[in-house]
């Protein structure tokens, strides 16, 4: 019977461990983001992500509603968030449109380059959103 009852509960142990990225992953995501930007960020290395500080103030300048949905992920949550987004390290940046990420930029990138991509996806995002209405 003692045997059964350790087996017992390591198996919910294990079952429940098997799912904690999937659950920190849906946390961050709200039914109603259709669209969501992460920016996965270090405070302790931020001179690395000038490059990416500088690209988000443009692109809060061109798209304030789209950046809106910018979250900024800590290193202090990296236990929570990296592995489940599939980051190694910071700086990086995802856009995550109907659960799916479409646009993922890490590491060593120019202000253009992260412009670029973004820009990309929230033009689309407003045209798709134009031919709906």
């Amino acid at each position: 019977m003692k045997v059964l009852t350790s087996f017992f509960i390591l198996s919910v142990v294990f079952l429940n461990s098997s799912c904690t990225h999937q659950v920190q992953r849906n946390n961050i995501l709200d039914d109603n983001d259709s669209q969501l930007l992460l920016f996965f960020s270090d405070e302790s290395h931020y001179e690395k992500e000038n490059e990416y500080y500088d690209a988000i103030i443009e692109l809060k300048n061109q798209y304030p509603e789209e950046m809106s949905r910018l979250k900024v992920i800590t290193s202090d949550q990296e236990e929570d968030y990296y592995e489940a987004f599939g980051i190694d390290h910071s700086p990086a940046l995802i856009i995550i449109e109907q659960n799916k990420v479409v646009v993922h930029i890490k590491g060593q990138s120019s202000k253009d380059q992260i412009v670029q991509s973004v820009s990309n996806i929230l033009v689309q995002g407003d045209e798709y959103a134009e031919n709906l209405e």
